[in-house]
């Protein structure tokens, strides 16, 4: 897997702040693996979320897991940060 594919973009400002939500769906995807798989794809979505680290010696089914997971945190991820730039243009104007 390429280093750059999930790279993080945010400031060091913003990585303290960020986490996400792990779905069920995320559950379901994982739980279809062997166990010994399980642990390495948990790992490897949370290095890559809170540090940015590329996933290496994951399995076949481990990676279509762990890509499946990571493009929906992406979107988490750009959906929060966007919110955060709105919030600081001071939100909805009042209503009159």
């Amino acid at each position: 897997m390429e280093q750059n594919q999930f790279e993080n973009e945010k400031t060091a400002e913003e990585s303290e702040d960020f986490g996400f939500v792990f779905l069920p769906s995320y559950y379901k995807m994982v739980s279809h693996l062997p166990a010994y798989q399980r642990g390495a794809v948990y790992d490897a979505v949370m290095k890559c979320v809170f540090s940015g680290e590329a996933p290496s010696g994951l399995s076949r089914g481990g990676t279509a897991v762990f890509v499946g997971i990571m493009e929906n945190v992406t979107r988490q991820r750009s959906r929060y940060l966007s919110s955060v730039k709105n919030g600081r243009k001071g939100g909805r104007p009042k209503k009159t």
